[in-house]
């Protein structure tokens, strides 16, 4: 995630004079905007994983072992791999978080320079100069 944020913010810092500080409310604005609501669900799904591996032995700890067990018993018998191929949504909200596809796919398929270069319009065109270097004043 501390990766991302750098990439994110890099690339909306792109091309902005570090002299001229007028449009850096705007930038970190449209930063938070931009990372947000992604960090929280990153962060609640971890919540979330760190709370259901440290169950105590009980009818939750079993809940979960049958879950994990059973997803286990697909990828053996074929019906479907650790990629998810053959079952989009395969162990979609598992309680392992890694095996759950769509949130991989959130997780791992994320591009955060694209979405931050996505983020701009056509307004931020006049303050936005991405063919020169942020560090031209060094």
């Amino acid at each position: 995630m501390a990766l991302e944020d750098a990439v994110v913010l890099s690339t909306l810092l792109k091309g902005y004079s570090l002299t001229d500080t007028s449009e850096l409310g705007r930038i970190l604005e449209r930063y938070t905007q931009l990372r947000q609501m992604r960090v929280q669900h990153v962060k609640k799904k971890a919540r979330n994983n760190r709370d259901i591996y440290a169950l105590y032995d009980g009818e939750e700890q079993k809940t979960r072992d049958g879950i994990l067990a059973a997803e286990m018993k697909r990828i053996e018998n074929g019906e479907v791999d650790q990629a998810g191929k053959g079952d989009p949504n395969f162990a979609k909200d598992s309680p392992n978080f890694l095996a759950d596809v769509p949130f991989r796919n959130l997780l791992f398929g994320y591009d955060a320079e694209r979405e931050a270069n996505a983020s701009y319009k056509p307004s931020d065109a006049a303050v936005h100069r991405s063919d020169e270097l942020a560090l031209d004043v060094i």
